[in-house]
Protein backbone atom coordinates (compact mmCIF):
# COMPACT_ATOMS: atom_id res chain seq x y z
CA UNK A 1 0.00 0.00 0.00
CA UNK A 2 2.92 2.36 0.83
CA UNK A 3 4.61 1.47 -2.17
CA UNK A 4 1.39 2.81 -4.40
CA UNK A 5 1.52 5.93 -2.16
CA UNK A 6 4.75 6.80 -2.92
CA UNK A 7 4.99 5.54 -6.77
CA UNK A 8 2.49 8.19 -7.00
CA UNK A 9 4.42 10.88 -5.39
CA UNK A 10 2.56 10.98 -2.32
CA UNK A 11 5.22 9.66 -0.10
CA UNK A 12 8.88 9.37 -0.17
CA UNK A 13 10.60 6.11 -0.72
CA UNK A 14 12.91 6.64 2.18
CA UNK A 15 9.52 6.68 4.13
CA UNK A 16 8.24 3.08 2.59
CA UNK A 17 11.64 1.81 3.53
CA UNK A 18 11.68 2.65 7.10
CA UNK A 19 8.13 1.61 7.46
CA UNK A 20 8.92 -1.18 5.76
CA UNK A 21 11.83 -1.76 8.13
CA UNK A 22 9.59 -1.85 11.23
CA UNK A 23 7.39 -4.22 9.39
CA UNK A 24 10.03 -6.69 9.37
CA UNK A 25 11.24 -5.81 12.41
CA UNK A 26 8.02 -6.12 14.21
CA UNK A 27 6.37 -8.86 13.09
CA UNK A 28 2.41 -9.36 11.05
CA UNK A 29 0.32 -8.26 14.14
CA UNK A 30 2.16 -5.53 15.44
CA UNK A 31 3.14 -3.86 11.98
CA UNK A 32 -0.69 -3.68 11.36
CA UNK A 33 -1.24 -1.83 14.68
CA UNK A 34 2.49 0.49 13.88
CA UNK A 35 0.36 1.32 10.76
CA UNK A 36 -2.80 2.45 11.80
CA UNK A 37 -0.73 4.11 14.63
CA UNK A 38 1.67 6.05 12.01
CA UNK A 39 -1.45 7.42 10.16
CA UNK A 40 -2.84 8.58 13.34
CA UNK A 41 0.09 10.41 14.45
CA UNK A 42 0.65 11.56 10.61
CA UNK A 43 -2.75 12.92 10.53
CA UNK A 44 -2.36 14.79 13.94
CA UNK A 45 1.24 16.37 12.70
CA UNK A 46 -0.75 17.38 9.60
CA UNK A 47 -3.20 19.46 11.44
CA UNK A 48 -1.36 20.71 13.87
CA UNK A 49 1.71 22.05 11.35
CA UNK A 50 -0.89 23.27 9.20
CA UNK A 51 -2.55 24.97 12.04
CA UNK A 52 0.78 26.36 13.27
CA UNK A 53 1.22 27.84 9.70
CA UNK A 54 -2.23 29.78 9.49
CA UNK A 55 -2.51 27.27 6.55
CA UNK A 56 -5.56 24.99 7.61
CA UNK A 57 -8.68 26.68 5.79
CA UNK A 58 -6.26 27.07 2.64
CA UNK A 59 -5.17 23.74 2.36
CA UNK A 60 -8.95 22.47 3.23
CA UNK A 61 -10.55 24.13 0.51
CA UNK A 62 -7.06 23.37 -1.84
CA UNK A 63 -8.05 20.21 -1.35
CA UNK A 64 -11.93 20.11 -2.07
CA UNK A 65 -10.65 21.82 -5.27
CA UNK A 66 -8.97 18.90 -6.33
CA UNK A 67 -11.32 16.82 -5.58
CA UNK A 68 -14.16 18.42 -7.55
CA UNK A 69 -12.01 18.71 -10.26
CA UNK A 70 -11.14 15.42 -10.36
CA UNK A 71 -14.83 14.41 -9.71
CA UNK A 72 -15.07 16.24 -12.75
CA UNK A 73 -17.46 19.45 -10.73
CA UNK A 74 -15.14 22.03 -12.03
CA UNK A 75 -13.45 22.15 -14.83
CA UNK A 76 -10.00 21.43 -15.27
CA UNK A 77 -8.77 25.20 -15.77
CA UNK A 78 -9.58 25.76 -12.00
CA UNK A 79 -7.18 27.45 -10.23
CA UNK A 80 -5.32 25.45 -7.60
CA UNK A 81 -3.06 26.24 -4.71
CA UNK A 82 0.26 24.63 -3.88
CA UNK A 83 0.38 21.43 -2.47
CA UNK A 84 1.85 20.78 0.71
CA UNK A 85 4.57 18.68 1.43
CA UNK A 86 4.92 17.47 5.45
CA UNK A 87 8.14 15.07 6.08
CA UNK A 88 6.23 11.64 7.77
CA UNK A 89 9.38 10.30 9.13
CA UNK A 90 8.52 12.02 12.65
CA UNK A 91 4.98 10.33 11.96
CA UNK A 92 6.65 6.97 11.36
CA UNK A 93 8.72 7.01 14.58
CA UNK A 94 5.63 8.24 16.78
CA UNK A 95 3.73 5.55 15.31
CA UNK A 96 6.20 2.50 15.94
CA UNK A 97 7.10 4.13 19.89
CA UNK A 98 3.32 4.09 20.38
CA UNK A 99 2.51 0.79 18.73
CA UNK A 100 5.63 -0.82 21.09
CA UNK A 101 4.09 0.72 24.17
CA UNK A 102 0.84 -0.49 23.04
CA UNK A 103 2.19 -4.14 22.78
CA UNK A 104 3.76 -4.01 26.05
CA UNK A 105 0.74 -2.57 28.10
CA UNK A 106 -1.46 -5.85 26.91
CA UNK A 107 -3.14 -3.91 23.54
CA UNK A 108 -6.04 -5.12 23.23
CA UNK A 109 -5.28 -8.79 25.51
CA UNK A 110 -6.08 -6.84 28.73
Amino acid sequence: FMAVLAWRGKMGWGDVKLMGAAGVVFGYPLALTALIFTSLAGALQAVVTLLWQGRFWETLSNWGRRWAVRARLLPKETKLGPARHIPYGVAIAVGCVWAMWWDRSGGLAQ
